[in-house]
């Protein structure tokens, strides 16, 4: 596998098939990089999504579409600022890359113990392997969020995924969602309030996990 990266004047070539896609990005593997994925922008996702009066003000943003990827980054610099390492339970952030769809975020692809694509917590609970272990690694992950100044704006069982490595063994990762979405940035100004939304929204994530676990039981 190279160990190389991309150079300051090379764009990569995306026209392979993206192992993921949601309704904002697009995410590819690394070309010779088994250990790293892409992140673009879809091609029509300001076309579609940004609408109306909000579209056209969301429009207006110095960074257009790519201000999710400066929550991204702004969210690693936060943890490295206060001595948190990321890896254990977010998704590392590794550069930005050109690319033929545009500027690539590249971060560190987390795998499951298979070797595979790490599967994501709605995918564990729908196939009913939500157990005590999981429980217990959801307790640590909310435990560890609360711990770091962290800014999850969008939590939710797509973006939460079951990771496994030589070195942090078995956990769950956030690899989305990250980063202060409000106009005015409360969560930015008042860590006690960015932790009891962090809080809030792990809560309201729980109950869903037990609502879709109730509904799957036998009766």
């Amino acid at each position: 596998m190279p160990d190389h990266f991309q150079r300051a004047d090379q764009v990569l070539d995306l026209g392979g098939q993206a192992s993921a896609s949601g309704s904002l990005q697009k995410v590819y593997p690394y070309p010779g990089r088994e250990d790293l994925l892409i992140k673009v922008v879809r091609p029509n996702f300001v076309a579609e999504r940004w609408t109306g009066l909000r579209g056209a003000i969301k429009r207006l943003r110095r960074l257009g579409a790519l201000t999710g990827a400066s929550r991204v980054i702004m969210e690693h610099l936060a943890l490295r600022n206060a001595g948190v390492k990321p890896g254990r339970h977010v998704q590392e952030f590794v550069g930005l890359v050109e690319t033929t769809q545009g500027v690539g975020v590249v971060v560190r692809a987390v795998r499951g113990r298979d070797g595979r694509y790490a599967e994501t917590l709605r995918t564990i609970v729908k196939e009913g392997r939500f157990g005590p272990d999981i429980e217990a690694m959801l307790d640590e992950f909310e435990a560890w969020l609360l711990s770091t100044p962290i800014i999850v704006g969008d939590l939710h069982m797509g973006n939460v995924v079951l990771g496994f490595d030589g070195e942090h063994g078995e956990r769950l990762v956030l690899i989305d969602g990250m980063g202060e979405k409000n106009f005015v940035p409360l969560n930015t100004w008042f860590p006690v309030l960015n932790r009891a939304n962090t809080r809030d929204r792990i809560r309201r994530m729980r109950r869903i996990v037990n609502a879709k676990r109730a509904a799957a039981s036998p009766r």
